[in-house]
């Protein structure tokens, strides 16, 4: 049974090479472009944590129903290391692209990336 939470995130199915063509269409500049992209990481980042809590939320009724703990801890615990492997992998593509002046740009579609990608894996999860 999904929570409301995970049912409102639902809807984030943002595409990376969508959220690029969206933004690139909609933008005229270059800063446009910048600010659209920040918009489309927020609603990620958004969805993400409404998510993490909804899936948080259904692990903590199994673990009252239970009794083991180690359920919830293991997944707010492996919810840490992949927030930290989404933020390294997303400086590397950021300085991997510094030179060609857009690494910024980059960084944020790469995060969205990410987060769509964990958002992906949380629904499969949950089913």
């Amino acid at each position: 049974m999904q929570s409301s939470i995970s049912i409102a995130a639902n809807k984030s199915d943002d595409r990376s090479d969508d959220i690029v063509a969206q933004c690139q269409h909609a933008s005229s500049s270059k800063v446009k472009y910048s600010i659209c992209l920040d918009e489309k990481l927020k609603k990620a980042e958004l969805f993400y944590k409404a998510w993490v809590q909804g899936r948080e939320l259904e692990l903590d009724e199994l673990v009252k129903q239970t009794g083991r703990d180690s359920i919830l801890s293991e997944f707010i615990k492996a919810n840490k290391f992949y927030e930290q492997f989404m933020e390294s992998q997303c400086r590397r593509v950021f300085f991997e692209n510094q030179s060609e002046g857009n690494a910024a740009d980059q960084y944020r579609v790469c995060k969205v990336n990410q987060y769509n990608a964990r958002i992906k894996q949380l629904k499969a999860e949950a089913k």
